[in-house]
């Protein structure tokens, strides 16, 4: 959960509190032993205390999952970094044309992606489609590598 969950807790328990207090303090009649005026207000104040700590032990249960779930994301991110700074390094050493379509479809794959031919024709025709549209319409030079 977020951090708005847990202010969201700690707000409805200190009004939870307020309420409770208030209630025990000014509607308290003395002489009389059941049911009295604070007996409701009792109720509502002791349900929002109540209240506010299940939402502080759920945002609390959540998190613990999430930070799990957090550390894969971050590591998936990571390595997509990677990826793509072994790309920077690679386009002058190979072509535009040849890293291109390797980032794609190794990304697509790492992503989860398991159709193979779709891979492989996404990531030709995405790296032809940019090709095309930089080098033959805006005529700006994609690099072409020092191999070739």
């Amino acid at each position: 959960m977020r951090l708005g969950d847990r202010i969201t807790g700690i707000f409805v328990i200190i009004i939870g509190s307020f309420v409770w207090i208030y209630s025990h303090n000014n509607l308290t009649n003395p002489a009389i032993d059941d049911v009295d005026a604070s007996f409701f207000p009792k109720v509502i104040g002791g349900l929002l205390i109540i209240t506010g700590v299940v939402l502080m032990i759920k945002t609390i249960l959540k998190n613990k999952k999430k930070t799990d779930q957090k550390l894969v994301l971050y590591m998936k991110e990571l390595i997509m970094i990677i990826a793509y700074a072994l790309y920077i390094f690679l386009v002058p050493v190979l072509g535009f044309i040849i890293t291109s379509p390797l980032l794609i479809i190794g990304l697509a794959f790492y992503l989860g992606s398991k159709k193979i031919v779709m891979n492989v024709m996404v990531g030709v025709l995405v790296t032809a489609g940019i090709y095309f549209f930089f080098q033959e319409l805006l005529s700006v030079p994609l690099p072409r590598g020092r191999l070739f």
